[in-house]
């Protein structure tokens, strides 16, 4: 649950509406940030990870770019397709100073094939919420319209 809440927050970083990532936030700020945006980001995830994924199916890779591509161009990034070989890329930019450093996220959305044989659940792209308990590993609810607290 910890890597989930730092991607989300990555994902509130991302989304937020600052007017700079040059200044320094204090650690309040970005927790009132994560408190604000967590449903959001929670729910795009969950959102993301549905889209059927495998690396096989050059439909879905589209598919996926599309959505992403939407989703940054509602965040205002301008966005661009790179055609190659293999998968196609997409480029997203957003610049908010051209004097300061950049930021560079990497998300890789040209899946794995997926053998659902393999799998301890229905659907492999039906994302769960799972905790080990007693050496077993336990489905957990989560409810995407009830704000959940991250302090």
């Amino acid at each position: 649950m910890k890597n989930l809440v730092n991607l989300l927050l990555i994902s509130v970083c991302i989304s937020s509406s600052l007017n700079s990532f040059s200044q320094k936030l204090k650690s309040e700020d970005i927790k009132l940030m994560v408190d604000e945006n967590f449903m959001t980001a929670s729910t795009n995830l969950h959102h993301f990870l549905r889209l059927p994924n495998d690396g096989n199916f050059p439909e879905q890779i589209e598919n996926n770019k599309a959505w992403c591509d939407s989703v940054f161009k509602s965040l205002k990034f301008k966005t661009q397709t790179i055609i190659t070989e293999g998968a196609p890329l997409l480029f997203a930019e957003k610049i908010f100073h051209k004097n300061r450093k950049s930021i560079l996220f990497y998300l890789q959305i040209d899946g794995q094939p997926v053998d659902h044989s393999e799998w301890s659940q229905n659907d492999p792209f039906e994302p769960v919420f799972k905790t080990l308990k007693s050496e077993e590993w336990t489905t957990e609810e989560f409810d995407y319209n009830q704000k959940k607290n991250t302090r």
